[in-house]
């Protein structure tokens, strides 16, 4: 009897243990979407430029407006006219751009404005005042026109799955149960 009261013990202390690590367990994860500049008017017209954003999703909480910029991790890459832009050559970096919008948990857009080599900005025209978007204009240099497109996002999967602490956990526990499960009948 007194093997199963130990047991018992054991089993209660892993439990709780088990709620403790799954109530702190909240992780955050990298998110990256993929854009599509379609470029409508200008000397550009009928060209496409890709890039993508990525983010740590750790303050965000899926309500109301909110934001992440470079302070919460978001990292930009825009190939533009053979050129590779990151969030470090955002014209108003030191104002808190660029930035990503969401707004109830659902993303507006990305606000990113660069004339560093090339002209160009990512933003939205919605009247609710969100500014993060879906419009992309540029300036071409030589000619100074004027031209527009835009913006479609696409969120990229998850490259890969690591395990939660509490599935790590749960495994430890089946196999120290297993393992006392064989003592026991060892001993018997």
């Amino acid at each position: 009897m007194k093997n199963y009261q130990k047991l018992a013990i054991v089993t209660a202390g892993l439990a709780l243990s088990f709620a403790a690590i799954e109530a702190n367990s909240a992780q955050a994860a990298i998110i990256t979407y993929d854009f599509t500049v379609d470029v409508t008017t200008g000397l550009l017209t009928d060209t496409q430029y890709q890039g993508f954003f990525s983010y740590d999703d750790s303050t965000l909480n899926g309500s109301g407006v909110e934001s992440v910029g470079i302070a919460e991790g978001l990292s930009i890459s825009f190939d533009f006219l053979g050129v590779t832009y990151t969030e470090a050559d955002d014209n108003l970096v030191d104002f808190g751009f660029p930035f990503v919008e969401f707004n109830q948990g659902s993303l507006v857009g990305l606000q990113y404005t660069v004339s560093n080599g090339a002209i160009f900005s990512i933003f939205g025209d919605n009247p609710t005042g969100l500014g993060g978007g879906d419009e992309f204009n540029y300036i071409d240099e030589t000619s100074f026109e004027v031209g527009n497109g835009n913006v479609t996002y696409s969120l990229r999967p998850p490259s890969a799955s690591v395990p939660e602490p509490s599935a790590v956990l749960g495994l430890g526990i089946l196999g120290f149960g297993w393992l006392v499960r064989t003592k026991f009948r060892v001993h018997r």
